[in-house]
Order: structure tokens, then sequence, then C-alpha cells
């Protein structure tokens, strides 16, 4: 089923919008055999709640997957979502447990989930800069500078600048083991 492909969804992280996670999922339910019964559908989604959003949906008993979507929207709204990944930028843990080599990628991702403005491109830049100074000072990049038209551009001149720089310490670190 549909599952197998999706990822949960906590409303707690800034991986995943409530609205992002609808989003994610509704083509690959639109799949799904007309003959499937959308409370087995609904049952699926329930089980794919983590944390906050299981408990939230835990006494929730929707009968149709719009309903199921509806409350999960209501409880977890885009307001509270913008407001998570700004806490989380503010207390410098936007990239807690996220490898090095994939910060890019979910600062993209978590940008897609944000309103497009100029300030939201902010906020994605000076995490960046914040996880990796170095590598965004390299890059000339200036966090007030960047914006909807660029922020996508950035993260993937930093993912290029990451990955030369896991490239060049892996051969540092074979060179080093040649000459032991």
């Amino acid at each position: 089923m549909f599952a197998k492909y999706g990822s949960s969804f906590s409303g707690q992280g800034i991986q995943w919008s409530a609205q992002a996670w609808e989003a994610m999922l509704r083509p690959r339910i639109g799949q799904l055999p007309e003959n499937c019964d959308p409370a087995d559908i609904v049952a699926v989604l329930q089980g794919m709640l983590t944390g906050k959003a299981k408990k939230a949906m835990g006494g929730a008993f929707p009968v149709s997957i719009d309903d199921f979507f509806e409350q999960l929207g209501q409880c977890f709204t885009a307001a509270q979502y913008h407001l998570r990944v700004s806490q989380a930028l503010e207390a410098g843990n936007f990239f807690d447990g996220v490898d090095y080599h994939h910060q890019a990628a979910l600062a993209i991702q978590v940008f897609e989930n944000l309103p497009h403005t100029d300030n939201s491109a902010v906020m994605i830049a000076r995490a960046l800069c914040f996880a990796d100074e170095d590598t965004f000072v390299s890059l000339d990049l200036m966090v007030d500078e960047a914006n909807v038209g660029n922020i996508r551009q950035w993260c993937t001149r930093y993912q290029r600048c990451v990955d030369v720089k896991l490239a060049a310490k892996r051969n540092n670190q074979l060179l080093v083991e040649q000459h032991q």
C-alpha cells in the first residue's frame, strides 16, 4: 500500500507541515484502486501518525480521507509549523540529528513547506550559515541577501561545497592510512 512510500507525521518536527504531508500523500492515495475502502485508508493514515499528531488525532475517527486531512490541518496549522521552524532556528537546533550531507536537502524541503517569502528564504539561509559558517562564507553568500528567487540555488551550491569538503576529507583519510 502507499504507506510504504510515505513518511510518518509527528506534528513536532520541521521536516513536514501537515499540509505538505497531505500534498505528498494525496497523489499516492489517488493511485489506489477505486474499490479500496476509505475507512481502511484512514486507518493506515492514522497508523502513520506519531508523537503529538498521534495523540491529537487518537480519539478522532474520521470516516473519510478528506475529514482526516481536515482534522489534521486544524490540529497542526501552517502558522504553528512556521513557528516551529522559527523556534528551531532561534534555538540553533534546526539541523539537530541531520547528517551534514543532508542539511541542504532538508533546508530546501523546509523552505517548500513555508510561505514562499523573502523572510522564509532568509530564515533558511541563516540556518545553513549557522550550521557551517565557513562553507556559507566561502561561497560569498550574505544571509540578508537571500530571497525567494535564489534560495534553492544557494542550497544547491552549499550542498556541492559540502560534497567537495567531505570528498576531500575522505581522500585525506585514505592518504594518511596509506602512509601508516
